[in-house]
């Protein structure tokens, strides 16, 4: 089933939007930016692929993502960087590469994440 964005507008629930183990395809649409008040985003172990949207980094409210276990490839948008209130990033077992950016490391509520098992560079 491919993740199209009226799946993603009309699933979120108490501001989680839980689609995991859903064997959803295809990219993740750039319309997730609009949920704007979503405090946790799980799209884990699915079969996505494609880039990750920039558009996440306009999801000031969120406090968990899970893209881990899909494949999902090219780098880490610098604009998550821009998630001020991200406590745990997950992003294992995909195909990104290049190096983290350095964004990342402004994430300073950031308590738990996990990039392994992918193709990236650089240190931490």
């Amino acid at each position: 089933m491919e993740l199209t964005p009226q799946l993603l507008l009309t699933r979120v629930e108490d501001h989680r939007l839980n689609l995991g183990y859903n064997h959803h395809c295809g990219s993740i649409p750039p319309e997730i930016g609009q949920l704007v008040s979503i405090k946790e985003l799980t799209l884990r172990n699915n079969q996505l692929s494609g880039n990750i949207p920039p558009e996440i980094g306009q999801l000031a409210a969120l406090k968990e993502l899970f893209l881990n276990d899909n494949q999902l490839s090219g780098s880490i948008p610098p604009e998550l960087g821009q998630l001020s209130s991200l406590e745990g990033l997950f992003l294992y077992h995909n195909q990104l590469s290049g190096s983290i950016p350095l964004e990342i490391g402004q994430l300073t509520s950031l308590k738990y994440f996990s990039f392994d098992k992918n193709q990236l560079s650089g240190s931490i």
